[in-house]
Parts: C-alpha cells; structure tokens; sequence
C-alpha cells in the first residue's frame, strides 16, 4: 500500500515557480528482506559506461550499515511549451538508491538525515571523476532533490515521497530595467566583471552546501573588485604620491587624496 506523500522541507523558499511533491503510486517492488530503500532523484548526469553490476558502497551511519547501490542515468526530451521549432531539449536525471535493513532497536533514517552523506558520496565522484559538473543542477527555483522511500515490513511495502527545497538563495528577479539596460554592455563590448562571475559561481556554491568553495570564491570576488576599485580611484584627480605609486606598481597601499 502507499502512504500519503510529505515534503522534507520545513519552509519553502523559492524564486519561482515551484511544484509540489508527486503523490505515491503503485509499488512494483518486492524486497528480499525488511528494508527501506531511499531512492534519490538527482537532477544532473553522471558519466557512465559500464553496464555491469557493482557491488555497493557500505557506510556506517548512526548504527547502521548504510549501502549506495550503483547510480544509473535517465534522459528523456522536454517538449517545451510555446517554442518554434520542432526540437526537445535534454532533461538529466540520476537516480540514487540508499538502503539499510530493519533494525528492531533503531528508527529509519529519513531523506534529510542521509543527505549530507550522500551529498559527500557525490562530492567524491565528481573530484575523482572530473565530474565538474556536478552537485550544480540547481537551476535557481528547481528542488534540490526528490526521491521515493520504499520500506517493507513483512507482506506489506509502503511509499512515501519527498522534495526538498533548501538551501536556497533567493535573488531579485529580472525586471524589464534590467533587460533593456543589457543593451548597453551588449552594443559597448563590454565583458562580464570577474569579480561579479565569481560571486554568481559562490551563491551557487552556497546552494548547493558548499560552504568552503562559496566562502573562496566570495573572497577571490572581493580582492578583485578592490583592486578594481584602487584602480578606478588612482585614475582619478587630484593626483597623489601615493595614486602614482600605485599606478605604476600595482602595490595596494593605502592612500590618500
């Protein structure tokens, strides 16, 4: 049977638009033993050739012996409302299953609880992959991951869905201002700031939990634009011993008009 479906997420906050959690359906599964199952629905690909079983990656956690099965990839094309032309675009999705059997003495651990680890598991396979690309699906108002859980007790399974929505950065949305000023970086050839790039690369970095490479890409953002800054400055009259110096040497004292 299928119990009612829940959201992880103990308030939504979003850029917009959002959806809502999938209702459970029929379970097409039967498990060997008392077991639940987390399956996690990642929203980017991994690169994967082998076609072979793996044997799972066991962890422990809180007591438990936590077991990763073997992610695979699903892509499917989106047919886009209101477009032109006949073409679909690509939609990624990685599924990864996380399962632990019944312990009479210990709760299930919910989504919640085993997302920080498989957080890690991924943060593994993308540094020993190369696969840079991961852990960066959040596409601004999109969930940061969805999933079923599955736990059977004797003749009887059960299902529940979750979604999660957090962390999520909210920012201002684009306005018919901003549009058309874009005009003018666009007919004076002007490049994006390094220093803007790298603070839109940390806000997707603090997204996706990543704390320490937000924190290094926020103070790499924050050296440029001050040396940007004592350039902009020392360019400016009245001239000083110090602008001078400055403009010549490049060094960051501190100076005074």
């Amino acid at each position: 049977m299928a119990t009612g479906s829940k959201t992880s997420a103990p308030f939504l906050l979003s850029n917009l638009p959002m959806r809502t959690i999938t209702g459970p359906g029929r379970v097409r599964v039967n498990f060997d033993a008392d077991v639940r199952v987390v399956e996690f629905l990642l929203p980017f690909p991994m690169h994967i050739l082998d076609t072979g079983g793996w044997e799972p990656v066991n962890t422990p956690f809180n007591g438990r012996t936590i077991s990763f099965e073997k992610p695979f990839v699903s892509k499917k094309g989106f047919e886009p409302d209101g477009r032109l032309g006949n073409e679909s675009l690509d939609v990624y999705c990685t599924v990864l299953r996380v399962s632990c059997k019944f312990d009479p003495g210990l709760p299930y651990p919910e989504p919640t609880e085993l997302w920080p680890l498989v957080n890690t598991l991924v943060a593994w396979i993308r540094v020993k992959a190369r696969h840079y690309w991961l852990l960066s699906g959040q596409n601004g108002f999109g969930s940061v991951y969805r999933g079923s859980v599955l736990t059977q007790r004797g003749n009887q399974i059960q299902m529940s869905n979750f979604g999660t929505y957090i962390p999520v950065v909210i920012v201002r949305p684009l306005s018919r201002l901003v549009w058309l000023s874009i005009a003018n970086e666009l007919s004076g050839g002007k490049s994006v700031p390094p220093s803007e790039a790298l603070f839109c690369d940390a806000l997707a970095s603090a997204a996706a939990a990543d704390d320490i490479k937000a924190i290094l890409q926020l103070g790499v953002a924050a050296e440029i634009a001050i040396t940007e800054l004592l350039i902009d400055v020392a360019d400016i009259s009245p001239t000083t011993k110090n602008k001078r110096k400055f403009a010549a040497n490049g060094e960051r004292d501190s100076f005074y008009n």
